[in-house]
């Protein structure tokens, strides 16, 4: 009995441990890329084609903090 408590206690903990991870990799350095999500929905609704709508399934992002280039 005690074996099968100490094993269990064992187990509960090695799992507790593996599923936690530091705060700092918790978030993201990426973000979505506002701008060109906007030129491209822009694009869209001025493309002629009348009741145009985007949707992103993988919205389009960039890092934080980064320059963006004009292209």
């Amino acid at each position: 009995m005690r074996i099968g408590f100490v094993g269990l206690s064992v187990a509960v903990l090695f799992l507790t441990g593996c599923s936690s991870q530091p705060e700092s990799m918790s978030q993201s350095r990426y973000e979505v890329d506002s701008e060109y999500v906007s030129k491209v929905e822009r694009q869209a609704r001025m493309s002629g084609m009348s009741n145009v709508e985007v949707y992103w399934v993988n919205p389009p992002r960039k890092e934080k903090g980064a320059n963006t280039e004009g292209n």
